[in-house]
Formats: structure tokens, C-alpha cells, sequence
């Protein structure tokens, strides 16, 4: 699935349908990391409505990290300082989102943000 700059595998697109129930539990698994390398902003993808994919719930880290919902068509449309689209980590492991929102906050009450 392709969106402007941003790409979601069909492997991970399954994943992330398939966390749609379990989308506010911090148990489930963050499939996808978007990140700007030069802000420090990065969002996480946890799971994909399967009435409307274009609906995502995430975590995101811009000034403070929060939980929310949000769509694919809108975060494809974020750039950058210098103009270029979020880019998708290819290295990311999907880790689970309690240990993400752990050390997002962690960090956020590190540089006093929090």
C-alpha cells in the first residue's frame, strides 16, 4: 500500500489489521516506525481499521508523546524542515507499545518536555 511518500508492506498490513481490536491495549505490537531524522519527530503505527484502512491508530513523538488516532492520507502529507516526506525505518523491529511509550516519555521527561 502506497500513499504519496509513505509505503505500508502488505506484510505489515496484515499486522496491523490484525492489532485493530487490541489497538488501545499497550500490549500490542508497533508494526511501523515514520521518523524525521532532522526533528526528532517519529510516529508509530500500531494497527489499521479494517472498515477503512486509512484509519490508523499510532504513537507519536513531536513535542510530547501522545496515543491517538489519525489517518494514512494525512501523515503522507508531513515533510520535513528541508521539504522531504517522513521516511520509513527499514531496520525498525516492531517492538511492543508499551516499551515504545515507556521510553518516549522517558526521554520527553529527560529533556523536560514531559
Amino acid at each position: 500500500m502506497r500513499r504519496d511518500g509513505l509505503t505500508v508492506t502488505e506484510k505489515d498490513r496484515k499486522h496491523l489489521l490484525a492489532n485493530w481490536p487490541l489497538r488501545e491495549s499497550a500490549d500490542c505490537w508497533a508494526e511501523v516506525r515514520l521518523f524525521d531524522g532532522q526533528s526528532g519527530y517519529e510516529c508509530y503505527l500500531l494497527a489499521m481499521n479494517p472498515e477503512d484502512e486509512d484509519e490508523v491508530y499510532c504513537i507519536l513523538k513531536g513535542c510530547s508523546t501522545e496515543w491517538t488516532d489519525w489517518r494514512l492520507s494525512e501523515i503522507s502529507r508531513l515533510y520535513t524542515a528541508s521539504g522531504t516526506p517522513l521516511s520509513t525505518d527499514r531496520q525498525y523491529r516492531p517492538r511492543r507499545a508499551y516499551e515504545i511509550y515507556k521510553q518516549l516519555t522517558r526521554d520527553d521527561y529527560a529533556s523536560g518536555r514531559g
